[in-house]
């Protein structure tokens, strides 16, 4: 689901990258916490539900993952 990118020949899924300071990150992420796998399913519905990210096709806790970490790292709407 998420990007891969390639630096210095090393390939990094896209928000290791940018949390490694590798790449810089396309916009700033609106929040100082993310979900991460050690919490659990309901917390990271609940967050997801409190900033506007649908999570309703992702089934499993690392496809919400994914579906957040998309969410965070792609460009924001113009206009």
């Amino acid at each position: 689901m998420s990007d891969k990118i390639s630096v210095n020949g090393n390939e990094y899924r896209l928000e290791d990258a940018v949390r490694l300071g590798l790449v810089e990150p396309k916009h700033t992420p609106a929040v100082d916490t993310v979900p991460s796998e050690s919490w659990t399913v309901a917390e990271i519905e609940a967050w997801a539900d409190a900033h506007g990210i649908d999570l309703s096709g992702a089934k499993t806790k690392p496809e919400k993952l994914a579906v957040i970490a998309d969410f965070e790292y792609a460009a924001p709407p113009v206009g």
